[in-house]
């Protein structure tokens, strides 16, 4: 008898081993930024916490600094289910994103906190931009701090200045605006700015100061700037649906509620980088300016072309651009207030 029940024992610790084993999920969470950048922070402590708050149901593993791919490819990196969660820029692939790069044109939002919001504001998500994030699931999405021209070596006042300058651009509509600015547009993504600046490959970029001083170390390369607060780009947190689909009662709903109401967070932490990105490219020779009046009507203008031509062209059966754009438009007004 007592054989028996040690036996019985041992088959019930045996069967529930395996069972015990799938409670516990790991993710691969991998980004493009440099680890001490302070989103990468965040998403590194998040990482921390969901381990410690699950008891460590979920331990996921996080990839900075392009280990596991190139930045423009986090897209389709999740898409695919190489790995689970990822950082993505829209712009990277801004024709799978018509309405979410809205954001991308001149002068429609100039901070990073308020724009945060109203990318994660839950109607303009449910009827504009979740769809569009076919084959992941967006998690939060958020905005970097306000845009500016940074030129390696001639100052520019107006855009008259950048006739000839070929100038790197991080979107489709960013390209468009550095055209009617009378500049060449040069696309590479954002990791490779140093290099082909100290290549003389491009003259110029248009990024923010946090990006300059910190992210990409710039400073020493670029010599002026122009604070134009030109626009935004439009970040998501994702993941593969069949990732999420492993997580499970209590994990679940702590890995859902960890993302609720972030949005200004993130925000915030991009926008802290602009005051010490400036000084460090300060420190290495950087010259800002502030267009006058004038000036920066001729930009604004400019500004402006750009968005009646990227609306005509976006817009169409299944893709309502122009109603998007009045959408968020009414939306930033609004958080505004």
């Amino acid at each position: 008898m007592r054989r028996s029940i040690l036996l019985a024992s041992l088959l019930g610790v045996l069967a529930a081993a395996p069972a015990h084993a799938q409670d516990t999920v790991k993710l691969k969470f991998s980004h493009w930024i440099i680890a001490s950048h302070p989103v990468s922070k965040w998403i590194q402590s998040w990482a921390d916490d969901m381990k410690a708050k699950s008891g460590g149901k979920l331990d996921v593993e996080v990839f900075p600094n392009q280990q596991l791919g190139p930045a423009p490819d986090h897209y389709d990196m999740v898409r695919r289910g190489t790995v689970d969660m990822a950082w993505i820029l829209h712009g990277y692939t801004s024709d799978r994103f018509p309405l979410t790069t809205l954001f991308d044109i001149p002068f429609t939002v100039d901070d990073a906190v308020i724009a945060s919001k109203v990318v994660n504001n839950k109607l303009l998500r449910e009827k504009y931009f979740d769809p569009e994030a076919r084959g992941v699931k967006n998690l939060v999405m958020f905005t970097n701090q306000p845009t500016h021209l940074f030129t390696a070596s001639k100052a520019v006042h107006a855009p008259a200045d950048l006739k000839g300058l070929r100038i790197r651009f991080p979107s489709t509509t960013a390209k468009k605006f550095v055209e009617e600015l009378g500049a060449t547009p040069v696309g590479i993504p954002a990791p490779a700015m140093a290099e082909n600046l100290q290549k003389g490959v491009i003259d110029g970029v248009i990024t923010d100061y946090g990006a300059v001083g910190i992210t990409f170390k710039l400073g020493g390369l670029v010599k002026h700037s122009t604070e134009l607060r030109a626009y935004v780009v439009t970040f998501s947190f994702i993941i593969n649906p069949n990732s999420y689909a492993k997580l499970k009662g209590p994990v679940k709903e702590l890995f859902d509620k960890s993302f609720e109401d972030k949005a200004a967070e993130l925000g915030a932490l991009m926008d802290s980088l602009d005051g010490p990105g400036k000084k460090i490219a300060m420190e290495g020779g950087l010259v800002p300016y502030v267009p006058n009046a004038q000036e920066m009507a001729e930009f604004r203008a400019a500004g402006k072309r750009v968005a009646e031509a990227t609306l005509a062209e976006r817009d169409k059966p299944g893709v309502p651009a122009r109603e998007a754009y009045a959408a968020i438009q009414k939306v930033v007004a609004e958080t505004k207030k």
